[in-house]
């Protein structure tokens, strides 16, 4: 009903000339003209926010500390005071560089996902779930992508709870370097998400009672 009730009431405004000829006009352009390039951008705006309703669903899911939920939907908006978004926002920096490899601009997709510096992180990851795959620069597509259609939804989930740790590490040790002149150590940063994964996991998934030492060292038979 509400659909035909806004379907009258937008022919009710148009005024019928016999004169003219019917034509079609396409109206996603102001030119009414129908090209691929209109129609391709309409689509994948739709898919944008369905993968957002979805992700941010998955997100509410995770039993993490509020706080990291909060940290995780900042990072999925891509609203953390990254230099590419504090430039945005007319604040004046010394440069727009990355903190970790002073090479490209630090936006979010390059800090936590693209960045040589934190790259090995990933791989690590993905040695464990054994899988080869093309790592997503966007952070929702990245969040997304962690879901897993052979483990489970109890894998899904502790796959998901990685990704906080992971991106909550990379952040931390970020703003080290940034606001406290901390040295960045790849290997410290794994071994901090190791441990985020295991806290979270401990204090929120039913009969987790693993010692932090034995599941520690056997990460590949935790995500599958």
């Amino acid at each position: 009903m509400g659909v035909a009730s806004t379907f009258l009431e937008t022919i009710a405004a148009i005024r019928i000339c016999g004169t003219l000829k019917d034509t079609w006009l396409w109206g996603a352009e102001p030119n009414g003209i129908f090209s691929t390039k209109s129609a391709y951008n309409l689509i994948k705006a739709e898919q944008i926010l369905e993968d957002q309703d979805s992700g941010f669903h998955q997100l509410w899911d995770l039993k993490v500390p509020p706080k990291v939920l909060s940290f995780a939907w900042r990072l999925l908006w891509d609203r953390l005071p990254t230099k590419d978004n504090l430039s945005r926002r007319q604040i004046q920096l010394d440069n727009d560089l990355c903190p970790l490899c002073q090479t490209q601009p630090e936006t979010a997709s390059h800090l936590f996902f693209t960045c040589d510096k934190v790259l090995p992180l990933w791989w690590e990851f993905f040695t464990w779930v054994k899988e080869g795959t093309v790592l997503h620069n966007s952070p929702m597509a990245n969040f997304l992508h962690t879901s897993t259609t052979t483990g489970g939804k109890n894998i899904t989930r502790r796959r998901k709870t990685w990704w906080l740790a992971a991106t909550k590490s990379i952040w931390q040790s970020r703003n080290d370097l940034v606001f406290h002149n901390q040295a960045f150590d790849i290997h410290k940063l794994i071994d901090n998400s190791i441990f985020l994964t295991w806290t979270w996991l401990k204090g929120w998934e039913k009969n987790f009672c693993a010692p932090f030492h034995h599941w520690s060292s056997a990460m590949s038979l935790v995500f599958v």
